[in-house]
């Protein structure tokens, strides 16, 4: 077939031409061993063509069609990912700005299947598999120490280390530490979220609804830490190594199902941890540079941030060029950034009552704004 031919719709009585989108889909979990594999060379990409005002559920069942086994999985346990941002079932190809999409071009996608190996693919039971894994998502950048941090904390998990839930906050953040129980690295599960379907507070909802802002919806939130690292160019506002993380563990909240609570992969916001000593609230505005307010307050206004509080900002104490004490402001929380509509108020914004945020910018400041591009951004 001709990969150029269109195809016609009608509206308002004229002929509309539109062209068929191309996808590549590889599995999320084809570099993770621990992951049981469907029938099937599951590390090769899939083909799969589409008109754009088809919904990813046309995308689902043409999966379903290439692997017969994931017949019994329901659409809902069939995530389509792009960019690691999941694609909603009921939305158009069109209603996403995809990368690509023609046939020598086509959009990258990843698919991931949970708790498929509950299905019999040859009329036996699925062999058991390891319920602790983690792995780095391939879509989204990771720095190399980060990469090595994610590998060295499963290693840890599976040596018997356990995360930790923590007692504070509305969603979930669990603390993954080393078999001596230091701290390495926090996780936070998007289906751990408040108002997400396994948040283990009670703040319990479906999935992509409003949560608790408006211009988030629940779940997707941890796309949104590791939007606000890679668009800390530079670390100069200090955001903590970020990175979107597939993972499982018996102590992630499970998933009910009719035959039992289920351990399954989950995606979610990986940051490194840092030692700090305690959070801005505890101390008076006037101990903090006007460089590191300045280097916060650019990078909330770059993200729309609408959850400043002093609490997410941490406090690390180090020494000044003159020998005397410094306390370090670092920016964490960014889940709820990037909002699909803007309702912000300036009690959101802990600097904006700050003597420093009255201060001019420095020159190292006005430089970084004008080496700034909203398209470059906008792109990653």
């Amino acid at each position: 077939a001709d990969c150029r031919r269109m195809a016609a719709t009608f509206g308002n009585s004229e002929k509309v031409e539109e062209e068929p989108v191309f996808l590549r889909l590889r599995s999320a979990a084809s570099d993770n061993t621990n992951e049981c594999q469907l029938e099937g060379p599951t590390e090769l990409p899939i083909f799969i063509k589409v008109m754009p005002f088809n919904t990813w559920q046309v995308v689902k069942r043409r999966l379903k069609e290439r692997f017969p086994c994931l017949k019994a999985i329901p659409d809902q346990n069939i995530r389509l990912l792009h960019k690691s941002i999941e694609l909603r079932t009921n939305n158009m190809i069109d209603d996403y700005n995809l990368e690509g999409g023609t046939s020598q071009d086509p959009a990258e996608l990843r698919y991931l299947v949970i708790d498929h190996c509950a299905a019999d693919t040859k009329g036996k039971s699925a062999a058991p598999r390891e319920d602790i894994g983690m792995y780095v998502d391939t879509q989204v950048p990771c720095t190399q120490g980060l990469r090595t941090l994610v590998t060295a904390c499963f290693e840890h998990m599976r040596a018997g280390t356990l995360p930790r839930l923590t007692d504070e906050g509305t969603g979930a953040t669990y603390i993954l530490r080393d078999t001596d129980h230091r701290n390495l690295a926090v996780f936070k599960p998007k289906d751990e979220e408040a108002f997400a379907p396994q948040n283990p507070r009670g703040y319990l909802g479906p999935e992509n609804t409003p949560g608790l802002r408006q211009g988030v919806l629940s779940t997707q939130q941890a796309a949104r830490e590791v939007a606000a690292f890679l668009l800390d160019h530079g670390e100069f506002a200090r955001v903590p190594e970020t990175a979107l993380v597939h993972a499982k563990h018996p102590k992630f909240s499970k998933v009910k199902t009719k035959s039992g609570d289920k351990v399954v992969w989950k995606i979610g916001a990986f940051q490194r941890f840092v030692e700090t000593k305690d959070t801005a609230g505890n101390f008076a505005a006037q101990v903090f540079s006007a460089t590191d307010v300045h280097k916060i307050g650019i990078l909330d206004i770059r993200i729309a941030n609408l959850d400043r509080n002093d609490g997410n900002m941490l406090i690390r104490v180090g020494k000044s060029q003159t020998g005397s004490v410094r306390y370090e402001l670092v920016p964490i929380d960014h889940g709820l950034s990037l909002p699909d509509c803007l309702e912000v108020y300036t009690d959101d914004i802990a600097w904006m009552e700050w003597p420093q945020a009255k201060k001019p910018f420095a020159q190292k400041e006005l430089d970084y704004i004008q080496k700034l591009s909203g398209s470059k951004d906008a792109r990653v």
